[in-house]
């Protein structure tokens, strides 16, 4: 009883995991200047009167988007007077071409937001962040079509999130397996039609996201995949759950709802598997395949038929 109650609380905190959160909370977000003792969230991207956060001493999250005037965000950043107590940053829709030099004050910083800044030159833009020892970067809505080799450099990165980009499949991984960090990796609503066999490489990647593709099978070898726990593969165009889920050997949560599947391979029936937690939802099997399907996974401690 102690185990499923242990293995129940597992899948729990791994569902919880696998909802995007890249918000760090400090307390109560303000939304303009008027107070400024014990203000650690500060939320501007709305606020069109002018900014000097010299008085503010505490902050470890603030959010300057849609401020288009770089040289004013580049002061802004500089009015701060204690640089090395933020922690997050937010910088979408800033129409950005470069990042403000005073980026680099920020020695505590974690996370970092550039969502829609297309024009963004990111070979130059991760040469400037190297300095620093990010956890997390977001770089949704940039319209990438390819991840610059430059991102190496950023060897902290313990969570990248690349969705509704364009990013198809040349090299996709090729580059990202080269961060020694990286746990977490997002790529929900791009044009993947294949996964090539750089992703293989990532033995410790925990939790991976490719929602909203275009993927109809999986590479035939995932074995190198030591650490993955969390797979989420819904809403892309299999017609058959992948066999080579099998050989992922410690995952435990899989998401593949709202695919085209219409059937299940045998194999899942021979097999021991690792998966606990299984939402295959909205497919394309038929009430007797369900029935089926459901005595054979019937000790999985999540299931969505």
């Amino acid at each position: 009883m102690k185990k499923n109650y242990f293995l129940l609380s597992f899948i729990l905190v791994l569902f919880l995991m696998s909802c995007q959160t890249s918000k760090t909370f400090y307390g109560t977000t303000h939304f303009n200047l008027k107070e400024t003792k014990n203000v650690y969230r500060l939320d501007l991207s709305e606020y069109q009167k002018e900014i000097n956060l010299t008085r503010f001493l505490d902050l470890r999250m603030l959010n300057l988007s849609n401020i288009y005037d770089i040289k004013q965000l580049d002061q802004i950043l500089k009015s701060i007077a204690n640089p090395n107590q933020l922690r997050v940053l937010i910088l979408n829709n800033n129409h950005l071409s470069i990042l403000p030099r005073s980026i680099v004050r920020f020695k505590g910083l974690k996370q970092l937001s550039l969502q829609n800044n297309p024009e963004l030159n990111l070979e130059n833009s991760f040469k400037t962040l190297s300095c620093l020892s990010l956890d997390y970067l977001d770089l949704q809505y940039n319209r990438l079509t390819k991840i610059p080799p430059e991102i190496k450099l950023l060897k902290t990165l313990k969570e990248v999130n690349l969705s509704n980009n364009n990013l198809s499949n040349n090299n996709l991984f090729y580059n990202l397996c080269d961060l020694p960090a990286l746990r977490s990796l997002w790529l929900r609503n791009n044009n993947i039609s294949s996964l090539n066999t750089n992703l293989n490489k990532m033995d410790q990647l925990v939790n991976l996201y490719l929602e909203n593709n275009q993927l109809k099978e999986i590479p035939s070898n995932l074995t190198g995949l030591k650490s993955l726990r969390v797979l989420h593969l819904s809403f892309n165009k299999f017609e058959e759950l992948p066999e080579n889920l099998q050989d992922i050997p410690k995952l435990i949560l899989l998401h593949i709802d709202h695919c085209n599947i219409k059937s299940i391979s045998k194999t899942f029936n021979s097999r021991t598997i690792s998966v606990k937690g299984l939402v295959i939802n909205n497919n394309d099997l038929s009430k007797e395949q369900i029935n089926t399907w459901k005595s054979v996974f019937k000790n999985n401690f999540l299931l969505i038929f």
